[in-house]
């Protein structure tokens, strides 16, 4: 199992393809209880559209990677983007990668994308989160209840991590916490000058198109938005063009100027319905 030391702890990794001869890779950031091996085939399916190396890693006491050393706080997310990611990348010799995260992890490439500008080629931002919401405590009330009485959801999990009750309750802990109800990276947002491609599907429980309305309108550099008409939290497990949406975004990113804002139809009525690394 693939591990490096990484301030203090040891954190799980998958590497797709090589890295090296100067191409950024491209680094996968999951959700707030996710982990590196979630992302299935699509960590391939990425590296086969860009022809770019992949890397996927599991944050600290998530998956295989060790628990954090300290509790859960609420600059959580500011503190990966700055300090965890950018020392993982210095452990693979990386100077800059195009970031491509999922909910936390969305939120978290956006934040280096903004503090960290010179480590971010490129930003991929799927289901970002912006601030908090009614609509995202809700899904996260929903969630954790489902994981104190639903015994199935919690052997799923144990599948995957090593601690599965507190990769869960780290995340769910947090945001419901009331000193989190007023957390936001709206201020960050126009400090980004990267590409930036945002995913958001208007039947996501976890929050409304508001976050990548935020994000679109702030950031000073090009954007691209798709929201997905239909589809949930997790765009890149429904929608089949997104490898060849991130290929295109890295081929013309010298070339891409102002924003585009796209409303794609629901999946069952796009032209392609199969996704193939599910």
């Amino acid at each position: 199992m693939p591990r490096r030391f990484i301030l203090g702890g040891w954190l799980h990794y998958r590497l797709f393809g090589e890295v090296g001869a100067g191409i950024p890779p491209i680094i996968l950031l999951h959700h707030g209880f996710g982990h590196a091996d979630g992302w299935e085939h699509f960590s391939d399916a990425l590296r086969k559209a860009t022809g770019r190396a992949v890397l996927a890693y599991s944050r600290a006491g998530c998956g295989r990677s060790e628990p954090g050393q300290e509790a859960r706080s609420v600059d959580y997310l500011e503190r990966e983007a700055c300090d965890t990611l950018p020392a993982l990348m210095a452990s693979f010799g990386l100077e800059r990668a195009c970031l491509y995260g999922h909910s936390d992890g969305a939120t978290i490439a956006l934040i280096a994308a903004a503090r960290r500008p010179g480590l971010v080629e490129a930003v991929i931002a799927e289901a970002p989160h912006v601030l908090v919401e009614p609509r995202t405590l809700e899904g996260a009330r929903a969630l954790t209840q489902r994981f104190e009485t639903d015994p199935a959801f919690r052997r799923k999990l144990a599948r995957s991590h090593d601690d599965p009750r507190g990769a869960f309750r780290a995340w769910s802990d947090i945001w419901l916490s009331p000193a989190f109800a007023d957390w936001t990276i709206a201020p960050l947002l126009p400090a980004i000058r990267a590409p930036l491609l945002l995913l958001q599907g208007d039947a996501d429980p976890f929050g409304s198109e508001l976050h990548v309305r935020l994000a679109h309108d702030a950031a000073t550099g090009p954007v691209t938005t798709y929201l997905l008409a239909g589809c949930g939290h997790a765009p890149h497990r429904a929608e089949p063009r997104i490898p060849g949406w991130v290929a295109a975004l890295l081929e013309r990113q010298k070339d891409q100027v102002g924003k585009s804002w796209l409303v794609e139809p629901s999946v069952a009525e796009a032209p392609a319905t199969t996704v193939s690394w599910r």
